[in-house]
């Protein structure tokens, strides 16, 4: 079973100290010490301008709604 709580360093950098996410690639790893890198996400707008205004008002005010009626954030 594999956990990702996101933000290690990549595989190659897993054992620099100088990397900013050592500590954390560090504490990962004494659970598992096979890391996996995967491809990064990317968020390409359709509707530019909508795109903008949801993630600028309407998403707050979404998470907000949710929480009040849930008593529990959806993500």
């Amino acid at each position: 079973m594999a956990h990702d709580l996101c933000g290690t360093p990549p595989a190659a950098d897993i054992a620099d100290p100088q990397h900013p996410f050592y500590g954390l690639g560090r504490f990962k790893t004494s659970f598992n010490k096979q890391v996996t890198d995967y491809v990064g996400a990317l968020e390409l707008p359709i509707r530019p301008l909508r795109a903008k205004l949801w993630m600028r008002y309407a998403e707050k005010l979404v998470r907000r709604l949710y929480f009040k009626r849930h008593h529990e954030s959806y993500y």
